[in-house]
């Protein structure tokens, strides 16, 4: 939508706006003719050869930003397996690569041959196919996100579609429908084989949430496994990466990487976070439109015998602004939930615009009640709809 509206809005302003400066010779069936000499002709000419490299210019953009994306994606995966390989070289201990006695003399030292070997190690699963890279890794590091990712399917669709980009492939082929079908990708998100290759902004921004979420998982798998006394800081850290999703308006992988999380069977999985999680979904799940989902979540507890934190928390998701009310002026002297998370939690957003909410904080803090970020939290999809 962003090339039409920026070819017409160069016409708008470099020609239709100064049409006062040709002149005008007359009606002719609804349109108006001018006449123009050879320097506005010229002008003109340029406007528009300008606009029309604009639209040709977006055309390609879409395509630029997946290939991107992808090769971010390869990097910070490559990266991530290296660092973890380098902490726990005990890994490769199985692998089936074998070194010559030159390799291993050209180093200078233990640490720079384990860099070697470790960078062979990981680049060798990069040659491979994304799904068996991602099987490799699992094996490596001893833990299974595939069978637990209900959005493998289209997970790899994004790779499958960057490769026909790739490689310039206009028309959707067989080799695409059969590596999307063998990773149980559904109709629905795939390319029919004849169909043209496309791209939007609300396919990339979906694909975009596949692979953060994707990459967030896989470095949370390996956190818990190779640093198992950092268990606390390992959920904390993801639980707050899916709170920044919320705030950042992206709902449906917040809900995403909340969900693996909150069923994810842990002991060593401290109970406050596992609520504030619960909390962090059930918000979510509203801002989707998902009402009977938020309030099955926030049934797994009795928040009742919850911390006046959390108690506040749930309220506010279920739009009781009495209770809010009623836990604000409780909270004030304890300092617990300060007055600008008031103004940006997301789970405030429900109670925010109602009078006694602001009449309560004014009471409270003793200042009127403003909004740092705006109150319209619309769904990042539906921003790209109206885009």
């Amino acid at each position: 939508m962003m090339a039409p509206t920026l070819s017409k809005g160069r016409i708008q302003k470099d020609i239709i706006a100064k049409l006062s400066e040709y002149k005008f010779v007359e009606k002719f069936e609804g349109s108006s003719i001018y006449e123009i000499n050879d320097q506005q002709f010229d002008h003109i000419a340029t406007v528009v050869d300008t606009a029309a490299k604009l639209r040709k210019a977006f055309k390609v953009m879409p395509n630029a930003v997946i290939l991107s994306i992808v090769s971010t994606f390869d990097a910070l995966i490559s990266d991530i397996a290296k660092q973890a390989l380098l902490y726990r070289p005990e890994r490769i201990t199985n692998s089936q690569r074998s070194y010559s006695a030159s390799e291993i003399f050209k180093a200078s030292s233990f640490a720079e041959f384990l860099n070697y070997a470790v960078e062979n190690e990981v680049e060798k699963i990069l040659w491979d196919s994304h799904q068996e890279q991602i099987k490799k890794f699992e094996s490596l590091f001893g833990f299974s996100i595939t069978e637990h990712y209900p959005q493998w399917g289209e997970f790899i669709e994004v790779f499958e579609r960057r490769n026909l980009i790739a490689h310039g492939v206009k028309v959707t082929n067989a080799t695409y429908q059969k590596n999307c079908k063998a990773a149980s990708c559904p109709k629905d998100s795939m390319l029919k084989i004849g169909e043209n290759v496309s791209l939007d902004s609300l396919y990339l921004r979906k694909s975009t949430d596949h692979l953060v979420y994707f990459l967030l998982v896989f470095i949370w798998n390996i956190w818990i496994r190779l640093d198992k006394s950092n268990f606390e800081e390992a959920y904390t850290a993801l639980n707050a990466a899916a709170f920044q999703s919320i705030r950042d308006k992206r709902y449906t992988l917040a809900s995403r990487l909340l969900e693996a999380l909150v069923d994810w069977e842990s002991e060593d999985r401290p109970e406050r976070i596992r609520r504030m999680m619960v909390i962090n979904l059930a918000n979510a799940y509203r801002f989707l439109d998902e009402i009977e989902k938020s309030e099955n979540a926030l049934k797994r507890y009795d928040w009742e015998n919850s911390s006046y934190e959390f108690q506040i928390c749930e309220r506010a998701v279920c739009g009781n602004v009495d209770g809010v009310c009623e836990l604000m002026k409780k909270l004030s002297d304890e300092a617990k939930i300060s007055r600008s998370d008031y103004k940006v939690w997301p789970v405030f957003h429900w109670v925010r615009e109602k009078e006694k909410f602001r009449e309560t904080y004014a009471e409270v803090f003793e200042e009127d009640f403003y909004v740092f970020e705006s109150t319209k939290s619309k769904k990042v999809e539906d921003q790209v709809e109206d885009d």
